[in-house]
């Protein structure tokens, strides 16, 4: 067992109301009991995960976002 809720959003675009509904929950959930949480499915693409975590390594005075193309 995680000490650190996950929740898959990917459900989240779909027109499925009560899937919607139970992603909402989970995020209420996660927040009043831990204050924190981890987010899968969320169609982040990879290019742009690279960026973020590349700026989350880099000094203060080198993190620059590059364009995209």
């Amino acid at each position: 067992m995680s000490l650190l809720p996950v929740i898959d959003i990917d459900g989240w675009w779909s027109n499925d109301r009560i899937e919607r509904r139970r992603i909402a929950l989970a995020f209420d959930t996660a927040y009043r009991e831990t204050g924190f949480l981890q987010i899968v499915g969320h169609r982040v693409p990879d290019p742009v995960r690279a960026v973020i975590c590349s700026m989350n390594t880099a000094p203060p005075s080198r993190a620059r976002v590059p364009k995209l193309s």
